[in-house]
């Protein structure tokens, strides 16, 4: 994979990096916060060789790419200089949508996802020691198990810490102040007076006494608290005096109410939460896991998987372990495992070949995206196929209390989470194969649509072209794009635009015309059709990916001088009306009105190649597409 051409094709449909306010990456997306959401073309973005899939909620959008995403994000980060811009530097779009569940979501992500490495890495080093004392390589009572473990708790009682500097970040607080929020509930001190027992009060105002560390609802309000004092005291604090006036009020005003008020609110919410999940794991057992498990891949495509990280934290630090969230992860992750690699053996496509073997790889190590977009939800019937292993999985891992002890996607590398008490491992280790074996079978039992198998022709010899029909070939993969209209042909690298000259789109030919009606090269479906009417998306019969773009930035002229006479969905012909524009408003806005038509998928074929440079007529030929020798 080209990862610079890919993020030179992503930054551009974003709206470029002018629109880019913020940009980060998770395990396989990358998380945009725009300026102008107007100004990212989503469903530009969708036809780029590379992209999974694309989630629009605003001014945020989501660029789902795949395990591959750091060096995607790398190249983007070079081109757009993102390095230099301030992550806090939030757009207006964004403070107007302030409330609402999807700002919700990306709050608790943003809260969470900073710190999940360090909990998992933590929780990691304690399975270490229990597998090292299970060996006799250490003793519980030894000195160096003490510091070990001690090392490893570090992470949990001191998580409040870690919260808070990442809440911080969000709420657009001083890091170190809100550190200094946290510190203030678990210094020693205050916590050897909360263990006396004796009444304790702060302006003659009784205090609750708590424990506050492995806690992280109380953090969370009092740094939110926080940043409306912060606006205060830098308002009410005089230029000469503000660097010491700010904070100390901010200190003041702050640590008081946490002690008395949301401190405790906060613990008493966080110990709800977990006794509420605890209740629900009582009350209706395996039901719950089963649930949860069938409907992960729904879950995370909906990117909501994440406001579950609290949960987990919560329960990993006390009572020790999850039985739901983390398990029901286990089931989902090695099903959208064993769906991708039963396609990958199953499909007679290539590309589907190599997209579910690769998904399947990284869904066994706990990344399951690529897996659900790229291939399971995509072809539906092995997404049916995945829940139901999953659920099955699930019945036998909640029926056999399955715990995970670590905050850590359940994947092959990470299968030692599950280490404990008794045979915890071994159920987890059944609860997989179960997993994994129904799911396979499944897949093989109610199949697929294989993409390459809805569109095989018969016939075994290429038809003539005839008025423009596409030709199609099965012995070598032959189809022929014909000329949408009477015009001057010329090569793609004569263009002066350096994304479709350097073909970093892919590869086609490109025209000049004097006429102002575009029709259709083939036989087939619009896949996409632009708010701005500049540019078309459509799939032949066959396969062929195109994409037809009227001049150059275009984009800019919003729709004036364009009129599109299908929708997207529609079905059309060789010959059918696209889109009708006027070359005389382009030119007059000081644009390019060459037209570029580009094969999208072509990686999918061995050769794309133009059949003829010059004048063509409508109907005629331009095109040669080739997959190469069918070997099934």
């Amino acid at each position: 994979m080209n990862y610079k051409q890919l993020a030179s094709q992503i930054l551009d449909a974003v709206g470029g990096s002018d629109n880019i306010n913020n940009v980060y990456h998770c395990s396989t997306r990358l998380r945009f916060t725009l300026n102008n959401a107007d100004h990212a073309d989503k469903q530009k973005i969708e036809l780029i060789d590379g992209v999974l899939n694309v989630i629009k909620n605003g001014a945020q959008l989501q660029v789902i790419v795949g395990s591959n995403v750091s060096y995607v994000f790398r190249e983007l980060q070079e081109m757009a200089n993102i390095s230099e811009k301030d992550p806090s530097n939030h757009s207006e779009t964004e403070q107007k949508k302030k409330f609402g569940i999807g700002p919700f979501f990306d709050l608790i992500a943003g809260i969470f996802q900073p710190i999940v490495p360090v909990i998992a890495g933590a929780g990691m080093m304690k399975v270490l020691l229990v597998l090292l004392t299970m060996t006799g390589v250490l003793t519980k009572d030894g000195q160096t198990h003490v510091i070990l473990s001690n090392i490893a708790d570090a992470g949990f009682y001191f998580l409040p810490i870690l919260i808070a500097y990442s809440s911080a970040i969000k709420f657009k607080v001083s890091p170190p102040l809100a550190i200094v929020a946290s510190a203030v509930l678990l210094h020693p001190n205050m916590t050897a007076l909360f263990t006396t027992g004796d009444p304790l009060s702060l302006f003659s105002i009784p205090l609750t006494p708590a424990n506050y560390g492995g806690q992280v609802v109380p953090i969370i309000l009092i740094v939110w608290f926080m940043s409306y004092v912060s606006k205060f005291a830098d308002k009410v604090s005089p230029g000469p005096v503000k660097i010491f006036l700010s904070p100390l009020i901010v200190i003041a005003i702050t640590g008081p109410i946490a002690l008395l008020g949301l401190g405790p609110i906060g613990v008493f919410l966080g110990n709800g939460l977990t006794q509420g999940i605890l209740a629900i794991q009582t009350s209706v057992g395996f039901i719950a896991i089963v649930i949860l498990a069938v409907l992960m891949p729904i879950i995370v495509s909906l990117g909501i998987h994440k406001v579950f990280i609290p949960v987990m934290i919560s329960s990993i630090a006390n009572p020790g372990y999850d039985m739901l969230i983390l398990v029901a992860h286990l089931c989902s992750n090695f099903a959208q495992s064993a769906a991708s690699f039963a396609v990958s053996i199953k499909s007679k496509n290539k590309r589907m070949k190599q997209i579910s073997l690769s998904s399947g790889i990284t869904a066994s190590f706990g990344i399951t995206e690529p897996a659900i977009y790229g291939v399971t939800m995509k072809l539906k019937k092995p997404l049916y196929a995945a829940m139901v292993g999953a659920g099955v999985a699930a019945v036998f891992a909640g029926l056999m209390n399955l715990k995970a002890y670590v905050a850590v996607g359940p994947g092959l590398a990470s299968l030692p989470m599950f280490i404990g008490e008794g045979s915890n491992f071994v159920i987890a280790l059944i609860t997989l194969v179960i997993s994994f074996v129904v799911t396979f079978i499944m897949v093989f039992v109610i199949g697929f649509n294989d993409p390459e198998s809805e569109n095989t022709d018969d016939k075994s010899i290429a038809e003539p072209i005839q008025n423009g029909n596409v030709a199609n070939d099965n012995k070598i993969g032959r189809s022929v794009i014909s000329a949408p209209m009477n015009s001057e042909t010329l090569s793609l690298s004569e263009v002066n635009d350096d994304v479709f000259a350097q073909e970093m789109m892919g590869k086609g030919i490109a025209f000049t015309t004097e006429e102002s009606t575009l029709t259709s090269p083939v036989n087939g479906t619009i896949a996409a059709l632009y708010d701005s009417k500049h540019a078309i998306g459509i799939v032949s019969d066959d396969g062929v990916e195109l994409l037809i773009h009227i001049g150059i930035d275009t984009v800019t002229m919003k729709g004036e001088g364009f009129e599109a006479l299908v929708n997207k969905g529609d079905r059309v012909s060789i010959g059918d009306k696209l889109i009708e524009f006027d070359s005389k408003a382009i030119t007059a806005r000081g644009l390019d009105p060459t037209i570029m038509l580009i094969v999208t998928n072509t990686q999918e074929y061995e050769i794309v190649e133009s059949l003829k440079y010059g004048k063509v007529t409508q109907g005629e030929a331009i095109l040669s597409v080739i997959k190469g020798e069918d070997k099934s």
